[in-house]
């Protein structure tokens, strides 16, 4: 039952990618972003700074084998790059992939800059791989942000776009003033696996704020429970 469900949520992403992302919907949620290609050197106007070495993490649950490779760089002047690979580490018969997420994604909005590299992968990366065919911000969860690569789906999809076993991803990247921490990254087809990638963070105080802005909804609910608690006595 999960796994058709899972079906049917994959089957409605996807006609996402392809009415949502390429026609970015400007009133739906998801809310398509457009995908640049961009040289490495060109994400900043200065230099890319590696923070810490790339981390490659394995992600594979029953029949689906991946990982992700992913990375933060930044140039010195508060702008960020978070760049992501995914692997399907799998053989004949495992699954293909076909979405990836990064959630929550702090600060990601549908003017974010999302896309790939097509020149001067840096270090443990690579530029050979399927192409994306689009990507979304869901402000209403996380916010996160979701590459799809999806497998036919006629008449909408007539080709696969889908992450076959042994096949990889093109080098994607997120642009962010947000500082780098530790995310949940998802690969998706059907079911779901998931675990730790590199991508932006709230700063203590935001992250407090955000504590506090939970807690007043929390107090605001009780408030009104206790009322209608009163109301019926």
């Amino acid at each position: 039952m999960r796994n058709k469900r899972s079906k049917r949520w994959i089957g409605s992403l996807v006609t996402v990618l392809v009415v949502g992302w390429i026609g970015a919907a400007a009133s739906a949620d998801p809310i398509g972003v457009v995908l640049t290609p961009k040289e490495f050197s060109e994400l900043f106007d200065g230099t890319e700074i590696p923070i810490g070495d790339a981390l490659v993490t394995n992600m594979s649950v029953g029949n689906l084998k991946a990982e992700v490779v992913s990375q933060a760089f930044e140039d010195g002047l508060g702008n960020y790059a978070y760049l992501y690979q995914v692997i399907n580490t799998g053989t004949a018969g495992n699954n293909v992939i076909e979405v990836f997420t990064c959630n929550p994604f702090f600060g990601a909005t549908s003017s974010s800059t999302v896309g790939y590299l097509t020149a001067e992968a840096p270090s443990g990366f690579t530029l050979d791989g399927q192409l994306v065919i689009g990507a979304n911000v869901d402000g209403a969860s996380g916010p996160t942000v979701s590459f799809g690569f999806p497998a036919p789906w006629p008449p909408y999809i007539p080709t696969s776009w889908a992450i076959d076993p042994g096949e990889s991803s093109v080098t994607l990247y997120v642009l962010s003033d947000a500082e780098p921490g530790t995310i949940t990254g998802n690969v998706i087809d059907g079911t779901i696996a998931s675990g730790d990638i590199v991508g932006p963070v709230p700063e203590p105080v935001t992250l407090a704020m955000l504590a506090m802005g939970g807690l007043a909804v929390l107090k605001g609910r009780r408030h009104a429970a206790s009322r209608r608690m009163r109301s019926r006595r």
